[in-house]
């Protein structure tokens, strides 16, 4: 689904990814670094530019591009999928930064978060983390989100962490987020 705001935040901005993206989120989802905390992905320009396509079609499925805002390049991708509007749900993910900037990933985290409890009016988010992604589980814990047990994925081997954010549990750490990468405090 498109969303045809721009999501602004003082370090990034959030799009909605187009298919002139393609070429960018398949280049940093192939890469070596960021390759070691996400479960294997093998993917060609083509396979990437039909999932862009389909995921542009889905009424529940919000899929955006960061963007530093002092450069304005495309530093990464995160979304919001699977929404279900009748319980309030959705899952959230698909976080992926390269920035030299620390505020980044939080800012991208944090205003993805705003717009799902504020803008399509969530109660809840869940999403699952690769359980030896200890600084994705750390980040995650720092924003307030709960874990479940390790689930392990019988199609690839891999353990997963299921994790939930309450929209209750987002505004208390949203408040204190805030103060951290806005005022550094």
């Amino acid at each position: 689904m498109i969303y045809e705001k721009i999501i602004s935040g003082r370090y990034v901005d959030l799009r909605s990814a187009t298919l002139d993206d393609a070429e960018f989120t398949l280049s940093i989802r192939l890469d070596p670094e960021i390759r070691k905390c996400f479960p294997p992905f093998e993917g060609t320009l083509e396979t990437q530019k039909a999932w862009l396509t389909r995921q542009m079609q889905k009424d529940n499925d919000y899929f955006f591009v960061v963007i530093e805002k002092s450069t304005g390049e495309r530093i990464g991708t995160i979304s919001v999928y699977d929404i279900d509007f009748e319980k309030r749900d959705a899952e959230t993910g698909r976080l992926i930064i390269k920035s030299e900037n620390p505020m980044a990933n939080l800012e991208a985290f944090l205003l993805l978060h705003k717009f799902a409890f504020e803008e399509l009016s969530l109660q809840k988010v869940h999403g699952f983390i690769l359980s030896q992604n200890k600084r994705a589980l750390d980040f995650n814990r720092f924003f307030g989100l709960t874990f479940g047990s390790e689930i392990i994925n019988e199609k690839n081997g891999l353990s997963f962490v299921p994790s939930e954010l309450l929209r209750e549990n987002f505004q208390k750490a949203a408040s204190k987020i805030s103060k951290y990468i806005y005022t550094g405090k």
